[in-house]
Order: structure tokens, then C-alpha cells, then sequence
């Protein structure tokens, strides 16, 4: 029921799946399969076998808010959003997931306000949102969470507004954190807004180009270009999809951005 928002491979074949706000597996707890006015679970999470077409619902996956997006590493899923509480742990917006066990455990005490993104470099978790706060410690939009120690790294500046996705690449020489979203600048550096990046050692903020209007609402990172879609405006390139190239620091548009209509 609802639409999915997530994909992740689970590494042998199968997928995990989560549901957007409102969306998840419907099914009555066994203690009350008879009652008809019973009310219904929701299941955020499913697995999903493409050899055999099965879906099964993950446990303790159960969350009123919004799954924005999923990670598997090392055993867990981690996983962010808007929520304050995942299956029945309390979770401020960011939390992980066993998928053995199906034990949630908090991540420290969260962010303060929704997370939409994740990027794992290495053992380093890199955390964007809405949020000012991360564990408790100013972190302006974007954060740091260490995998290997579960600790937290805060950065007191960061975007005016929402970040919605990141990549990172050394592929300048340089370690560098991408952002996209609709931000109007970060840290109020000129020719910031909407996607730019930051240097992932000492967190100090860099334009690449001039997006005009709209958001940036997700990027992937593939043979050294950054592949941008959203409704954004790129002045000099166009619209909607744009590609840019991290070792000539410049961004083009792609001839197959679509004219009437908007990126995911």
C-alpha cells in the first residue's frame, strides 16, 4: 500500500524496499486476525525476491513518518527520515536496523530535525538534512558519524536550507563532500546555492556553478561525473539534468533532459 521510495541490494540477490510517508505492508497482528476493525500495521520495510517475485515484511519496521533513505553496511541497515520513533525505539530521524536480529538501536540522540540523505566514504557516515543539531551539537544541515567508533563529527556551519543528496569524490585530489538541494547558499559563500561542495578534512565550503532556481534532488556518482536531477536551473547549461565533471570543474546539460517536466 503507498508508494516506494528506497531501494537497496541486500548483496546475494535480493532487495530492500521502503515505503514512503503513508505507504507500507498491510497485515493484521495474529492476535487479532479475526477482528475486522482491528487496525492495521505498518511495515516500512520489505525484502523483496525478484527470482520468486516473494515480498516479506520486515520486522520492527513499523514507524509513523517517512523513510527517506537506507544504507546496508555491515550488517545494518541504517536508515533516516522524519520520525521520532522506529519500531518502537526511540529514534530522532536517524537510526539503524540489524537485519539478522531485527534489533533498532538509536544513533546517539539523533538530529533535531528531518534527515534526507546518507553517504558512507570508508567507515565515515556522512548525514544531510534539514537540522541544525546532531547529537545534541550544533551541525548546521550536515554531520559526520564515524561507523568504526560511533562517533560524531558536528559542523557548526553549513547550507541556509535542505540538504537533500550527496556524493563524495577525491577525484580532484581533493576528498570532497557534493551536496545538493535547495539551499541558496552555504556558509554564505557566493555561488553556492542549490550544489556546491566541501572539503571533507577541514569542512571549508567551494562553489562550482551557478544554479539559478530550484532544487537539486539527487545526484549519483559515476566515472568521475556527477549525474544532477531535480528542477533545478543551471545558468550557462540548462535545466533539470546536468552533468558534471569533477576533474575539469566544469557542468554541461545532457541532451536527453526532458522539456515539460521536473527530475525525481
Amino acid at each position: 500500500n503507498g508508494a516506494y521510495n528506497n531501494v537497496v541490494s541486500d548483496g546475494n540477490g535480493k532487495f530492500y524496499i521502503a515505503f514512503g510517508s503513508g505507504g507500507g505492508v498491510k497485515y493484521l497482528p495474529n492476535s487479532q486476525s479475526t477482528t475486522t476493525t482491528a487496525p492495521f500495521c505498518d511495515e516500512k520495510i520489505v525484502l523483496f525476491d525478484p527470482a520468486n517475485g516473494s515480498v516479506e515484511p520486515v520486522n520492527n519496521t513499523v514507524v509513523f513518518g517517512t523513510i527517506a533513505q537506507m544504507i546496508l553496511y555491515s550488517g545494518h541497515l541504517y536508515i533516516c527520515g522524519s520520525f521520532t520513533n522506529f519500531g518502537g525505539v526511540a529514534a530522532n530521524n536517524i537510526c539503524k536496523l540489524n537485519v539478522s536480529t531485527g534489533v533498532v538501536s538509536a544513533i546517539g540522540t539523533g538530529c533535531d530535525a528531518s534527515v534526507g540523505c546518507l553517504c558512507i566514504d570508508g567507515t565515515d557516515m556522512w548525514i544531510g538534512g534539514t537540522f541544525a543539531n546532531a547529537n545534541g551539537v550544533a551541525s548546521v544541515r550536515i554531520a559526520k558519524f564515524t561507523l568504526s567508533g560511533e562517533t560524531w563529527t558536528q559542523f557548526s556551519t553549513g547550507p541556509q536550507n535542505a540538504v537533500s543528496t550527496m556524493v563524495i569524490s577525491n577525484a580532484s585530489g581533493t576528498n570532497y563532500v557534493y551536496l545538493g538541494g535547495n539551499f541558496t547558499n552555504a556558509n554564505s559563500v557566493a555561488n553556492t546555492a542549490r550544489f556546491c561542495r566541501m572539503d571533507a578534512s577541514t569542512g571549508v565550503f567551494s562553489s562550482i556553478a551557478t544554479v539559478t532556481t530550484g532544487t537539486v534532488s539527487q545526484m549519483i556518482l559515476q566515472s568521475g561525473k556527477i549525474y544532477l536531477v531535480g528542477t533545478h536551473v543551471v545558468t550557462g547549461a540548462g535545466q533539470m539534468f546536468s552533468i558534471y565533471d569533477i576533474a575539469s570543474n566544469t557542468i554541461s546539460t545532457s541532451t536527453l533532459y526532458p522539456t515539460n517536466g521536473a527530475g525525481p
